[in-house]
């Protein structure tokens, strides 16, 4: 419901970073402008590595750009490293593609925004594994349903999600928010 009250979700034509159109956008970048939003989102995103990431990591891995929003707060909290792939191989000084620390055998969680194909988590499993490190879980805010979960499996990641978009369909549904189909 905040997600549809602060303009977070839209409705319209987008392309997303996996190059599908959808009617539907998630935001992210704004949530962080209502503080209350962003707590109530860190919150969902600790409860859910909570639940299921039981402390068998000992590095967060976030993904640029979106997903820093929410790596960052999530690795202060649970108290562990973070570092993040680039969208890029940096231009210039060390031109990595992977920002902070991955030692070998580490074993890392991997935090972005949204997954739809699961295509920027993958780059991100291949810049850990490059680096000798192991990716054991992927947590996203909301999940699109649209193929990352079965896609991210077949590279042997398990995907976990705050939220399913159906879950939030069928809440602005009950609501009376939400009429047509997505």
């Amino acid at each position: 419901m905040s997600l549809y009250n602060t303009g977070v979700l839209k409705f319209g034509r987008f392309r997303l970073s996996s190059g599908k159109i959808s009617n539907y956008y998630i935001d992210v970048r704004i949530i962080p402008t209502s503080p209350s939003l962003y707590s109530k989102v860190i919150t969902a995103y600790l409860s859910t590595v909570k639940r299921f990431g039981s402390g068998n990591f000992d590095c967060v891995v976030g993904v640029a750009t979106a997903g820093l929003l929410f790596s960052i707060p999530v690795s202060l909290k649970l108290g562990v490293p973070m570092s993040y792939v680039r969208t890029n191989t940096k231009g210039h000084g060390t031109k990595r593609k992977l920002e902070g620390r991955i030692e070998k055998g580490s074993r890392a969680i991997v935090l972005d925004d949204i997954a739809t194909t699961g295509g920027s988590i993958l780059k991100a499993v291949e810049e850990v594994s490059s680096l000798q490190g192991e990716v054991v879980a992927a947590f996203v805010f909301v999940d699109r349903e649209e193929g990352a979960e079965e896609n991210l499996l077949k590279a042997g990641v398990r995907l976990y999600s705050c939220f399913k978009v159906s879950e939030i369909f069928e809440t602005l549904h009950r609501k009376g928010l939400f009429k047509k189909e997505i």
